[in-house]
């Protein structure tokens, strides 16, 4: 994009410019090089004090499967609370498949902003891969449901986290979307 023209030669800034969130994967799994690659950069992501409290949780294949369906049932027989109406076919993970839950230990007052960090430099090292990725935000509400939590302790989500976020990542079925336009007036000097 012309906007970002001054920008293109700077690698990094070129890669923050351009990640954009994905609702459409192909079915094909990423490699475990390129998902070690992202585990890494979510490793190295600042922590409240250098706690490192933050755990990242990969699901692929059944287990995903068994928490997307545990999910949509919590949604469905008002275990949890949501936005809008779903049928039995929502699939919260865009049928990503993989998806990496971030989590932090309840008790931490900036484990939220952990995981945060975390799956942006997840997000970031997706697209410098070439692989697409989208913030999930209903594992965070179902993680108190009595059946989701249970399957997340089954998985190895600690008992005592919390699950802030998750990254559904997976080859993007179709071309990257320029960006939406910016709103003006939200960088105050």
């Amino acid at each position: 994009m012309k906007e970002f023209k001054r920008f293109e030669n700077n690698a990094a800034l070129m890669n923050v410019l351009t990640r954009r969130s994905v609702r459409a994967f192909k079915q094909e799994q990423i490699t475990d090089e390129e998902l070690d690659a992202i585990l890494t950069a979510a490793v190295y992501a600042p922590t409240a004090m250098n706690r490192q409290t933050s755990k990242f949780t990969v699901l692929q294949g059944e287990k995903l499967e068994k928490l997307v369906s545990a999910i949509t049932a919590a949604v469905l027989d008002g275990e949890i609370a949501f936005p809008r109406q779903i049928d039995a076919g929502y699939r919260c993970n865009y049928n990503a498949p993989t998806l990496i839950i971030a989590s932090d230990v309840r008790e931490n007052p900036l484990g939220y902003a952990n995981c945060a960090c975390a799956l942006e430099n997840m997000f970031l090292a997706a697209n410098a891969l070439g692989i697409g990725s989208c913030w999930i935000n209903q594992v965070k509400p179902a993680c108190e449901a009595p059946s989701v939590r249970a399957l997340l302790t089954s998985f190895g989500v600690p008992a005592d986290h919390v699950c802030y976020g998750s990254a559904a990542l997976g080859y993007p079925a179709s071309q990257m979307p320029d960006a939406p336009a910016r709103v003006d007036g939200r960088v105050i000097r």
